[in-house]
């Protein structure tokens, strides 16, 4: 129980930053996205030890989520599903008396549902050893690259397409869904509200279309109008 919740105020304390949850890394278990894991990660490359309290350097950054993407245990718990890579962050965590510098890996498992925090010890070096992973249900906040792509789900709905058609229609990213829906609320999807909205020129604008998308079978589930009109303040 206390491991749960210090993963679950982990998950929330490192991802409240939108630039950290900014840049993602997808894929399928067993295949590491070149776009993050680079030629660094490779050929069991350790770079030298620094300050327990420094912040992780791209290269270090590299070589442990290379080490993580390629771990057993990190395999295991994926199996073949669809992932993202939120981030990896140094923290410095006092342990047996003496102070470690760990690598936090967060990813989170589109197929199951679940969030995956990896933590490696880099005292002496990234990538260092993986001393830990767990799992849990608790979601990280949701990413400018996760808004994209709901965005891009619901502008292929006819109904948003011809909204949208107007010039003072505008689409943006709202809410995560936890209720209400079956597949948010029941199976723990990875849900999120779109919100299409009128803004003339020079006055208030309105909500004028909500549609729930859910990012884990990637698809709109749910398209609803407000049931009371809700003006927004420019």
């Amino acid at each position: 129980m206390v491991k749960r919740l210090f993963v679950s105020l982990l998950v929330a304390a490192l991802f409240i930053v939108p630039a950290f949850a900014a840049k993602g890394v997808r894929g399928k278990a067993g295949k590491a996205n070149r776009a993050l894991v680079g030629a660094a990660g490779g050929g069991g490359v350790n770079l030298p030890a620094r300050d327990a309290s420094a912040a992780l350097t791209d290269e270090e950054r590299t070589v442990v989520l290379d080490m993580v993407l390629k771990s057993s245990s990190l395999q295991s718990s994926l199996g073949s599903s669809r992932y993202r890579v939120f981030g990896v962050e140094a923290t410095p965590v006092k342990n047996a008396g003496r102070l470690q510098r760990q690598a936090h890996s967060l990813l989170y498992d589109y197929t199951h549902n679940k969030t995956i925090l990896v933590v490696n010890d880099i005292t002496n070096g990234a990538p260092g050893t993986i001393i830990d992973t767990s799992v849990t249900d608790t979601q990280p906040a949701f990413t400018m690259e996760e808004y994209a792509e709901a965005k891009d789900l619901a502008l292929k709905l006819d109904r948003v397409k011809k909204l949208m058609e107007q010039p003072t229609m505008r689409i943006q990213g709202g809410f995560s869904v936890e209720d209400g829906v079956p597949a948010c609320a029941e199976q723990r999807h990875r849900c999120v509200q779109i919100q299409v909205n009128e803004q003339p020129n020079g006055m208030n604008g309105q909500f004028r279309l909500l549609v729930t998308v859910d990012l884990s079978a990637r698809q709109v589930v749910e398209v609803r109008e407000p049931k009371t009109p809700t003006t927004l303040a420019r």
